[in-house]
């Protein structure tokens, strides 16, 4: 039973002290001291912590309490006040009790309280964690302000920041990822990045997270890692209820080091629109702040800090339009043009926009068109404008207004598809440039890969009633560019198709090719057609393709450098990988000489795409690979996957080989795509284009005797610049005795064996000879094609097993010959009479 009491006794007081107070044991009950927070988190290491204690009197008679506090934990300043309360019987007063530490930890403070009360004594035990915090700047300025300012005013569109208060003394170290969270109210503001001049999109958004990109000691350039594809980074946005919650994270790519933040650091900006004017300030506060080590441990000693608080002092404008057709041969194109309208003109009109403050938006000023068709009108013209699309077609038009104090909000992506959230400062429509009904396709893109044979795909055509009354029934038919009798065929479910006013029709469309179709680019034209009207809609049909282009390099000394790019043609493609091969002695190449293709490194900088490299010169080895977050960006056409930089350390040839490659495309889950392959070669001696070699013959023997057999080594090298299909003949006196046939790479060379029965043959000198011959193609040099090697067959000696053999069926012979005479001899002796 005692041993039990005392098990009990320790769990509490543990327990006690895992709560962060520990009551010292005082007989005295007429006070109690009691410490609010307890324990004290999150405080930034170098900056005060504060506990309230609250000195209680429990009995009825007044009461003097003198308060002390000592440092359990080394390294911990402390102070207290008030230390001496006059209590009246039941009262309660509270002191403060105020510790900072210069370095990150956990410390302990003990506060005793003696009373007057003969001298009674209480205590209680308070602990103190210091961390280094990530903090929220309210008026975030960019990608290298790591200042933080706990609250700001904003008119417009602003940014956040999340900056970790790392120091000097206070490191952190071994980071290898993290991440945080901003709350904030989903009812007041977007998370979007306002129009960017210098957007590769016209008037498209900035990115609404940038990652910091100091460069000053103790700081870490994280965009610059991102950006040299060392690292990768994005962000999610949800909501639960009326909090809005982006979370953002960063993580070092493998085998890349981890880092080290010894100064104030700032992770990530984040930019959010203005949806309304809200009455009273609006708090963002900081949470889910991790950060990890390579082995993915959490590195305790960061977490998250204070928030910010911002103050909207103004309503962002609100747009709007109509949209009117114009009739063909309408003037109101003739100022804009040159030409009277054709039957596919709209008049937009956005004088209805207005502004609360501004009451309405500067004209033309305030005023950003985006027609959908490519082309735009920003702060032009003004409130109305008129635009012609020429050919039929579905146009995502959209109206992007600014008041007098720049608040605004993105109309389009740096991609420049139309953003669809609740900022009012934009707006869009679809318009349908149609005469009587619109068609559409989808997908609009189609692959043919290297061994497609028959049906290839299939696309939906829609077919819509646009026109007040429009019906009828509507013929389909397919051509395509380039034609001729090998081309792709087309097929419908239905080729007639019936539309009714105000409804919608579709058929489906198969593509098919046979083994005659060339593997090109075509453009498929589905005409829909009733009486006069016909309207039409392209699909594109892509070969997928993956090549080293340019196919041959020749002529770099040693010393210099030279490019390739990997490039690709594929309909939808959303991710990709290559292995790039070749001899390190010859050429080297380094992370800082590889960079991702135009198309792939927008995406990356918009946070759409992740992207992975690994060189290893040791084993001559390049791995590329790309995966897109967003299908609605998939890749279609021809393009640039990667451009490699090499440096020619040696002279030689060496193939440029691609290996263990993909294409993924973004149809459902996402399709491996066959594609035809080409690789490439690199030289800088006197290369052919077609040259094969046999550079060593080597026989087992220089002679043997007749029936031993005879081993031929020939090894043959590929010095010409392209892919070989060789065949190698083995003769010996001009007799065949063996063929191989073998595939070589550029640079690369094989040793071949055949081995020579030489049973039954006369015994002389024989010239063994091989011969290496290119399948249907000319050698550009056939000297270097054979080699020879002469091998003297010799008869069979003494020594040999085969004469041996005959001895003794010699002896056999004769000794049962003399059996036999003996036994005649027996047989013919006369038989004496008894």
């Amino acid at each position: 039973m005692k041993t039990k009491s005392i098990i009990i006794l320790l769990v509490t007081l543990v327990t006690a002290f895992l709560a962060g107070g520990i009551h010292q044991a005082f007989a005295a009950t007429n006070f109690t001291l009691d410490a609010t927070p307890n324990p004290v988190t999150n405080i930034q290491a170098g900056m005060n912590g504060t506990s309230t204690i609250t000195v209680r009197n429990n009995s009825t008679s007044l009461d003097t309490v003198t308060l002390t506090n000592t440092t359990v934990t080394s390294g911990l300043s402390c102070s207290l006040n008030p230390t001496i309360f006059v209590l009246n019987g039941g009262e309660s007063q509270p002191a403060s009790l105020s510790c900072k530490s210069p370095t990150v930890g956990s410390f302990l403070v003990n506060v005793n309280g003696t009373s007057t009360i003969a001298g009674l004594k209480n205590g209680i035990t308070v602990t103190f964690i210091f961390k280094v915090l990530v903090n929220l700047d309210a008026s975030n300025t960019g990608q290298t302000d790591a200042i933080v300012s706990r609250s700001a005013t904003q008119p417009k569109s602003f940014r956040v920041g999340a900056v970790v208060n790392a120091s000097n003394t206070n490191q952190v170290s071994n980071v290898y990822g993290w991440q945080f969270e901003i709350d904030y109210n989903a009812t007041a503001f977007a998370p979007q990045g306002d129009p960017d001049p210098f957007s590769s999109y016209p008037d498209g958004a900035a990115n609404t997270v940038l990652f910091g990109a100091q460069t000053t000691a103790g700081t870490v350039n994280w965009a610059g890692l991102a950006s040299a594809t060392l690292a990768f980074g994005s962000f999610q946005v949800s909501t639960a209820g009326s909090v809005g919650q982006l979370q953002v994270f960063f993580t070092m790519i493998a085998p890349n080091p981890s880092v080290i933040l010894s100064a104030r650091t700032l992770l990530a900006t984040v930019s959010f629109e203005l949806l309304n004017k809200p009455t009273t300030p609006q708090a963002f506060t900081v949470t889910n702040v991790v950060f990890a080590d390579q082995n993915s441990n959490i590195i305790l000693t960061t977490t998250q800090g204070l928030g910010g608080s911002e103050t909207i002092t103004n309503s962002p404008p609100v747009a709007r339009f109509t949209s009117s057709p114009l009739p063909k041969g309408d003037s109101s194109c003739v100022p804009v043009t040159g030409f009277n309208c054709s039957a596919y003109a709209f008049r937009l009109d956005g004088s209805a926009s207005s502004d609360l403050e501004d009451v309405t938006i500067v004209n033309p000023g305030g005023f950003f068109w985006d027609f959908g068709d490519g082309a735009q009108d920003l702060a032009t013209t003004g409130s109305i404008v008129v635009h012609d699309y020429v050919i039929q077609g579905q146009y995502a038009v959209s109206l992007r207004v600014q008041d007098s104090q720049g608040a605004t909000g993105s109309a389009r992506s740096s991609s420049g598809s139309v953003i669809n959230n609740l900022q009012p400062s934009h707006t869009s429509q679809t318009l349908v440039a149609a005469n009587g009904f619109s068609i559409s396709a989808s997908p609009g893109d189609l692959s043919i890969g290297p061994n497609s044979l028959g049906p290839i795909g299939n696309s939906t055509i829609t077919l819509t009633s646009v026109t007040s009354g429009f019906s009828g029934t509507i013929s389909l038919s397919a051509t395509s560019k380039p034609t001729g009798p090998n081309a792709p065929n087309f097929s419908f479910n239905t080729t007639q198709v019936t539309l009714t006013p105000g409804g919608t029709v579709a058929a489906l469309l198969t593509v098919s090719i046979t083994s005659n179709t060339p593997h090109l680019d075509y453009n498929v034209t589905i005409s829909a057609t009733i009486g006069q009207i016909i309207n039409n809609v392209t699909i594109l049909i892509v070969p997928t393709t993956m090549s080293v282009q340019p196919t041959a390099v020749t002529g770099v000394s040693k010393g210099n450098t030279f490019s390739v790019n990997i490039n690709t043609s594929a309909a939808n493609l959303f991710s990709w990988q290559f292995h790039l091969d070749y001899n390190n002695t010859i050429l080297s190449a380094s992370v800082s000489s590889v960079a991702f293709g135009p198309y792939w490194l927008a995406q990356s900088a918009q946070q759409k795409a992740f992207l992975f490299r690994q060189i290893n010169q040791t084993g001559g080895h390049i791995v590329m690979a790309v995966s897109l977050l967003d299908k609605t960006v998939a890749f279609t056409g021809n393009g640039t996957l990667a451009t490699i930089t090499f440096t020619v350390n040696a002279d030689g040839i060496t193939q440029l080989g691609l290996s263990n490659n993909y294409l993924i495309n973004a149809v459902g889950l996402g399709q491996s795509l066959s594609f035809s392959q080409k690789n490439g070669v690199f030289c800088n001696m006197s290369c052919l284009t077609h040259d094969v070699a046999l550079t060593k013959i080597r026989v087992s023997a220089a002679a043997v005797n007749v029936g031993s057999p005879v081993t031929v080594n020939a090894t043959i090298s590929n010095i010409g610049l392209n892919l070989e299909n060789i065949t190698v003949t083995y003769q010996a006196g001009g007799v065949t005795f063996g063929y191989r046939h073998v595939l070589l790479a550029p640079g690369n060379s094989t040793t071949i064996t055949a081995v020579w029965d030489t049973a039954n043959l006369a015994p002389k000198d024989y010239t063994i000879t091989v011969q290496a011959s290119i399948n249907g193609n000319t050698d550009g040099n056939a000297a270097n094609n054979t080699a020879s090697q002469t091998l003297a067959l010799n008869s069979p000696s003494l020594g040999d097993s085969t004469l041996l053999i005959a001895i003794i069926a010699i002896i056999a012979a004769v000794a049962v010959a003399v059996s036999i005479l003996l036994i005649r001899r027996r047989s013919a002796a006369p038989v004496t009479a008894a």
